[in-house]
């Protein structure tokens, strides 16, 4: 049995941490209609701004605070949650529990409303 390496064994973990906290900016659950979509957009952009942000600040500091950059885009996106939309997920796991699509993707959806 051969033993990959991780990140955590190739990168430096500050570097890791950028990652971490890059990828908990953007990686947000997909919207599971064309209109829940705008929502999951809105809040994508304004995110994407934060880390943004971030990763300019990193560039240009001469010597950059990795915990500081990442706790600020820790706040920042805690401001920006992922809600307000239903996710492709959350609409499959309410059509399997008995949902019809028009319920499954209904804001309103209430567990154990399905049929």
């Amino acid at each position: 049995m051969t033993n990959h390496p991780t990140p955590n064994d190739i990168l430096p973990s500050e570097t890791v941490k950028i990652i971490l906290a890059v990828l908990d900016g953007i990686a947000i659950p997909h919207a599971a209609t064309v209109e829940h979509d705008e929502t999951r957009t809105k809040i994508l952009l304004d995110r994407v701004m934060h880390v943004t942000v971030m990763l300019e600040s990193l560039l240009g500091s001469g010597c950059p605070n990795i915990d500081d950059a990442v706790s600020y885009l820790e706040e920042k996106l805690a401001e920006h949650q992922p809600v307000g939309y239903v996710s492709q997920k959350a609409a499959r796991r309410r059509i399997e529990a008995g949902a019809t699509w028009s319920e499954a993707v209904s804001l309103d959806y209430r567990e154990g409303a399905g049929r």
